[in-house]
């Protein structure tokens, strides 16, 4: 039974662990950093929702939409 309970407050540990990486990684991404409007929606449909600056469900629209890349 210790063991099972050691076993779960490690695993949480390292979930939790993750969850804080996944979301310090998330923090980084701007329109700065993409370089076109197409990876923009994509991200945005994704979760990214502060791609949007000005709320009107448009991210990054000062960006070219390029579908070459």
């Amino acid at each position: 039974m210790r063991k099972l309970i050691i076993y779960t407050l490690i695993s949480l540990l390292a979930l939790s662990l993750s969850f804080n990486l996944f979301q310090f990684s998330n923090t980084e991404i701007t329109c700065k950093n993409i370089d076109s409007r197409w990876k923009a929606d994509m991200l945005y449909k994704m979760g990214h929702k502060k791609l949007d600056g000005d709320h009107d469900g448009i991210p990054c629209e000062n960006l070219p939409y390029n579908h070459d890349r």
